[in-house]
């Protein structure tokens, strides 16, 4: 089934999402308080616990707020359309509520594609870290990439790295064996080096062009 997301449903989720973000992840003290109370989870991975911690809880957060507006959506549809990566455990990573459901699936497309995201090992699946399959009485359909950078203050390299990857799930256009289908692609880049707060920016130079947004952390 082609994705067909009404454009302005895609741009206020996009938007709902970056302010939600802002507002629980400005203050780097809370964040890394997070991703170190979360460690036993994912001892050798923050990205993991940063990702399920921090963002996974908004997604949900904004996509119920979002669908039940909307559409009508129930906290049920709206747990039906949330895939991620690592589904199975999320209730260890954050509360499970009606309005901030948990995700019901895994993302993978196992289709064999001709090329990695990284652009080598042919013959591999696709695996975004989070996607929204809503099309009941509408259409929100959404691939997600998280990075998370703990070590650094500012990375061009990894806002590159979530908009090359979006783009390539993105361009991939069917699964055999699930949902799949995107028309926009969210990005979050997160740099957790210095003590000072974090700047958040939310880069829109590439909707136009590829129907992706990102939203990036810096050091202030």
């Amino acid at each position: 089934m082609a994705a067909t997301s009404d454009l302005s449903t895609a741009l206020d989720f996009g938007k709902r999402l970056f302010d939600r973000l802002c507002g629980e992840l400005l203050d780097i003290n809370h964040v890394r308080a997070v991703v170190e109370r979360l460690k036993p989870l994912a001892r050798t991975f923050p990205e993991v616990r940063f990702c399920k911690g921090c963002v996974m809880p908004a997604v949900s957060d904004v996509a119920y707020q979002l669908l039940s507006e909307r559409y009508g959506a129930t906290s049920r549809e709206v747990y039906h359309a949330l895939r991620c990566e690592g589904f199975q455990n999320l209730a260890e990573f954050y509360t499970i509520t009606e309005t901030r459901p948990g995700f019901s699936g895994s993302p993978w497309n196992r289709d064999k594609q001709p090329f990695s995201k990284s652009g080598g090992r042919a013959g591999s699946g696709a695996n975004p870290d989070f996607c929204i399959w809503y099309s009941q009485r509408g259409f929100l359909r959404v691939a997600g990439e998280v990075k998370y950078k703990p070590e650094v203050r500012r990375s061009t390299a990894a806002v590159s790295m979530v908009l090359d990857e979006l783009r390539y799930y993105l361009a991939i256009k069917s699964c055999s064996h699930s949902e799949w289908g995107h028309d926009f692609g969210f990005g979050v880049a997160y740099c957790a080096d210095g003590d000072q707060p974090r700047k958040a920016e939310l880069v829109m130079d590439h909707w136009e062009s590829d129907k992706i947004m990102l939203a990036n952390f810096t050091a202030a």
